[in-house]
């Protein structure tokens, strides 16, 4: 019993790792949202950075999410699972969906 509770374990701790938006402090990421790119930096342990054509837009806290990662702050919101990723802007239009890309287009 003790050995598959470790399992589990190691389990639950490999997935949560992988819905991380970027790997440690310094890394960034891209997510392209259809007409727009995101720039997403890890600022630190809890933190991100999100930049739009080359502008800082806030910087982010992560908060409590059912899957993934998510992160809000300045009246923003990104929440990541896996490459997938939604993003909220400060005014009202509906969520972009995106997914972390490679290379800028």
């Amino acid at each position: 019993m003790k050995i598959v509770n470790l399992f589990a374990l190691g389990v639950a701790a490999s997935l949560a790792s992988g819905c991380a938006t970027t790997d440690g402090p310094g890394q960034v990421s891209y997510y392209d949202c259809g007409t727009f790119v995101l720039r997403v930096t890890n600022t630190g342990p809890e933190t991100i950075a999100l930049r739009r054509e080359g502008r800082l837009l806030a910087e982010l806290r992560q908060v409590p999410a059912a899957s993934g990662a998510r992160y809000e702050g300045e009246g923003y919101t990104f929440h990541s699972r896996g490459i997938e990723a939604t993003y909220t802007g400060l005014t009202r239009e509906a969520p972009h969906q995106c997914r972390r890309v490679d290379h800028l287009r």
